[in-house]
């Protein structure tokens, strides 16, 4: 017969794990919260308002809490995908890179973003650029506006 300490060391043991378990759940909701304010208010910064309705997602969780990393897909055309990313870095640093992909090979490019202007340039070296360009005077592309 087992002595009675054995099932309150389970008993215990289940109810340690279950609160572990959620302080990580809620550490992991809440860091995704900082990351996605994070790029949101970092982008505003860099690209003006246009950057508001940016789609920002988390990114995984990296082994220092002082670093975020946040991804803004930007959609695809003419075989290429293309994507913002927002990281900051141990010491506070940030940056955003425009990621673009081919989606029938290998390649891919990224490019760090300086401006919105900044960002047309990237994108008119891309295939996708007479798809983005504005058409018959509007200021809205076709792919991305």
């Amino acid at each position: 017969m087992l002595h009675p300490i054995t099932f309150a060391a389970a008993r215990r043991l289940s109810v340690e794990e279950h609160r572990r378990q959620q302080a990580r759940e809620h550490a992991c909701r809440s860091w995704e919260n900082w990351c996605v304010k994070a790029a949101s208010a970092y982008s505003r910064q860099v690209l003006g308002e246009d950057a508001r309705s940016l789609p920002w997602e988390p990114v995984g969780v990296l082994p220092s809490d002082t670093q975020l990393q946040a991804i803004a897909p930007l959609g695809a055309a003419a075989e290429q995908r293309f994507a913002l990313h927002y990281h900051r870095g141990e010491e506070g640093d940030e940056t955003l890179t425009l990621h673009t992909a081919c989606l029938s090979c290998t390649s891919q490019r990224a490019d760090a973003v300086a401006s919105i202007e900044h960002l047309g340039l990237l994108l008119t070296r891309t295939r996708s650029w007479s798809l983005i360009t504005p058409q018959n005077g509007s200021h809205e592309g076709s792919v991305f506006g």
